[in-house]
């Protein structure tokens, strides 16, 4: 949760927070796929 908070701050930067949203939220859905809810951590 903390990384996709970075991803949006980040994003926002460029000044699309809503469009950064979206992106991140697809990252994250990839990612839980990808490795399982805890994500990649350990």
């Amino acid at each position: 949760a903390e990384r996709r908070q970075q991803m949006e701050k980040a994003a926002g930067h460029l000044g699309r927070p809503e469009a950064a949203r979206e992106i991140a939220d697809v990252l994250v859905e990839l990612s839980e796929r990808r490795w399982g809810k805890g994500g990649r951590k350990a």
